[in-house]
């Protein structure tokens, strides 16, 4: 089979990394589309300024929204990257 043809990857908006240490959520649909949420806990500013006291929110940062077939590579994809021993993660894997 022969494998599709890739495009140059640029940025031209120079998109930021986002933090996401928070709930992960997978909804599937419209159709064949998935939606993948992600968050990050943050304290909410009232009682910790008023009271010094922590109580967290879970915030989404990023909605990405793909194809049935690109959540099947993604999936291949941290199969394979998560199968190597962790000093061996370092560096990129891409998945058409």
């Amino acid at each position: 089979m022969q494998q599709p043809t890739r495009h140059p990857v640029i940025d031209p908006d120079n998109i930021s990394e986002t933090l996401c240490l928070g709930q992960i959520n997978v909804q599937a649909g419209p159709g064949p589309l998935a939606t993948l949420t992600f968050t990050n806990p943050r304290s909410q500013a009232g009682p910790l300024f008023a009271q010094g006291t922590s109580l967290y929110d879970e915030i989404v940062r990023a909605r990405i929204v793909v194809t049935g077939e690109q959540l099947v590579g993604l999936r291949d994809l941290l199969n394979q990257v998560l199968q190597q021993p962790a000093q061996e993660r370092e560096g990129s894997s891409v998945v058409n």
